[in-house]
């Protein structure tokens, strides 16, 4: 029977409560995902091996998920925010405020977006107008939030398919145990 080792993987999407998750359920997400940034890491160092170097670089890891825009978006914002966070700490700015930080109504930027990590990456387009594609990036907020918009309605939709799938498998799998108790009684 081929369906029965595709349950367990596809029942993560809907088991347990999301505000109660069950203990046993955490810790399997967490180990999962434990393994997957072991394997990533593990990967990243043999490209830079590779490469001659001894320690894997963020570039090593945006190259093994490049073809995933959505953590890719992920990575670099995170590692510009935490950049931010790092230039904040070394002017003595309070991590309250950076937490706490809203940009202004008027749009006018700030020191702290100003001061974010715009990550280059050696396999994108290099050319002499990168630079003032970098600036007119630097001004479209509206691309980054489409960028994020489009990866939400990615995962939603990859979710929401395995959900029906998920369903359809435990209906018929309902169905085949009801058959097979009924041919046993």
């Amino acid at each position: 029977m081929l369906l029965r080792p595709a349950i367990p993987s596809l029942a993560l999407f809907v088991f347990g409560e999301v505000k109660n998750p069950d203990e046993q359920t955490v810790r399997y997400i967490e180990d999962v995902v434990r393994c997957q940034v072991a394997e990533l890491v593990v990967q990243a160092r043999g490209l830079a091996q590779k490469r001659g170097l001894r320690i894997p670089t963020t570039e090593d890891l945006i190259f093994l998920i490049r073809h995933d825009r959505a953590k890719v978006n992920r990575l670099r914002t995170y590692l510009g925010w935490k950049d931010v966070r790092k230039k904040a700490r070394e002017d003595g700015v309070d991590e309250k405020d950076i937490e706490s930080f809203e940009p202004d109504p008027n749009g006018a930027s700030s020191r702290l977006k100003s001061q974010k990590l715009k990550l280059k990456i050696p396999w994108e387009l290099s050319s002499i107008y990168n630079d003032v594609l970098i600036g007119n990036e630097e001004n479209d907020d509206e691309e980054e939030d489409q960028d994020d918009k489009e990866a939400y309605e990615a995962s939603e939709k990859r979710l929401r398919v395995k959900h029906f799938l998920l369903l359809k498998t435990a209906l018929d799998l309902l169905a085949l145990a009801t058959t097979c108790q009924g041919s046993l009684i």
